[in-house]
């Protein structure tokens, strides 16, 4: 294998399997090998993540809870135990760093890049690390990782797709043309929906036909974007494994919707549930977050029989919201997130897509927060006994939120009502 990597890096993807589904049915022995899908179990909810056995039924990440219990009745839905997956992905990622090798770059909660390029020697290939590496994770957390192999991050991360569930497959200069360039064009890593609908109407509908494009053509369609793609479909990609970006300038997600819906409700519980995806991402990485962004996809509907142009019809439109302090509580950073949304939904237009992200992030370590009055809990007048009663039993009670006296004063009024809307139901609940 030393012979087939003629570069000087040897970068590994390490991507664990059905995580979130996985780490419910380590925990729960009388789960396993059965059809889970992790979701509130309500109908407007979209799945969270499903098990490899509710797959075999169609079942995928995003799709809406009603639709995939027609499609599997004898589905089980599991709530969401974001504790368990923060905790196992920490476990897991020190465990590769103490044992493998210290440059790793953990590029989300259930996945990760590794620089093993001094780990290589005579007596040890590439395979045979890979090997060991799904070894200690399955010995250690009975959960299963596949792990593609190359010389740069974005072939390393396009090999780990093409064997899945517990797979290992080894992109070289040699074979990668005849692994990857006879892939649909949507399967590219960085290929979303409006990107790849453009290569498509453009005729370009592999990898291997963007790779032989012409400069020219590529940029004409895409910008300095489709430079890039190009570039990386010709297996060129310079960027590095860095233990600094564990600290992202910016983290993310976004749900591509299976049925475009204007119903507020159901839209209100999408975003929830992604907020508390990447509010995972920040709480595993000991972030802070200053600036909250909404981006939403309207649906075109093409009254005039148009062709569909990236430039002309991208229905897309974006929300952002600086906070006045760095933040890392949930309540906060949602009821902004909220707020953004709110700006953006029509109720006259489908939406097809959501995406919602944190950005301007900082390390906890390293943000040395000013004391104020605002933060004193005293002087705020939160320690009176029939509040922190109320704070308790929430706490108690949600399985989702870690409210403290501290964060429950604000001067957003987004983030108020959401507060009080939370702080009324409790003490209503209580008189009756």
């Amino acid at each position: 294998m030393q012979t087939s990597i003629k570069k000087e890096k040897i970068i590994f993807h390490i991507d664990m399997d059905a995580f979130f589904a996985s780490c419910t049915q380590a925990k729960y022995k009388q789960l396993r090998n059965k059809p889970i899908a992790i979701a509130y179990n309500n109908k407007h909810s979209i799945i969270v993540a499903a098990s490899y056995e509710s797959r075999k039924y169609g079942i995928k990440s995003a799709m809406n809870l009603v639709e995939a219990k027609k499609k599997c009745p004898n589905l089980i839905v599991v709530e969401p135990e974001h504790s368990l997956y923060i905790e196992t992905s920490k476990k897991i990622w020190e465990l590769i760093g103490e044992k493998f090798s210290k440059k790793i770059e953990v590029a989300s909660i259930d996945e990760c890049y590794l620089d093993v390029s001094d780990l290589i020697n005579i007596n040890k290939s590439v395979k045979t690390i890979a090997l060991e590496i799904q070894h200690e994770i399955y010995s250690k957390f009975k959960l299963t990782c596949s792990i593609g192999i190359s010389w740069n991050k974005f072939l390393a991360k396009m090999g780990t797709d093409l064997q899945k569930p517990s797979g290992i497959t080894i992109l070289t200069p040699q074979n990668f043309k005849e692994k990857i360039w006879n892939l649909n064009i949507g399967k590219m890593i960085g290929v979303g929906n409006v990107t790849g609908a453009s290569l498509i109407k453009n005729d370009i509908n592999t990898i291997g036909e963007l790779a032989q494009i012409s400069d020219a053509k590529i940029y004409e369609i895409l910008g300095r974007n489709g430079l890039i793609l190009k570039q990386k479909a010709n297996g060129i990609d310079d960027s590095v494994v860095s233990v600094q970006n564990n600290e992202n300038k910016s983290i993310s997600n976004e749900v591509t919707l299976n049925r475009p819906t204007n119903n507020l409700e159901e839209l209100e519980a999408i975003v929830k549930q992604i907020t508390e995806h990447i509010f995972l991402r920040i709480n595993i990485r000991n972030l802070l977050v200053k600036t909250v962004f909404v981006h939403v996809r309207y649906v075109w509907k093409n009254k005039n029989n148009e062709t569909f142009n990236i430039t002309k019809h991208h229905l897309g439109r974006s929300k952002q919201i600086t906070l006045e302090n760095y933040e890392n509580n949930f309540e906060i950073l949602y009821a902004s997130i909220l707020e953004c949304f709110y700006y953006l939904q029509n109720p006259e237009k489908d939406i097809s897509l959501i995406g919602v992200g944190f950005t301007n992030l900082i390390n906890v370590m390293q943000y040395n927060k000013q004391i104020s009055f605002e933060d004193d809990p005293e002087k705020l007048n939160l320690t009176k006994p029939k509040v922190l009663e109320i704070i308790r039993d929430m706490n108690k009670k949600s399985k989702n939120l870690i409210i403290t006296a501290d964060k429950l004063q604000t001067s957003n009024p987004i983030q108020k009502k959401f507060i009080d809307k939370n702080i009324d139901k409790k003490i209503s609940n209580k008189k009756k």
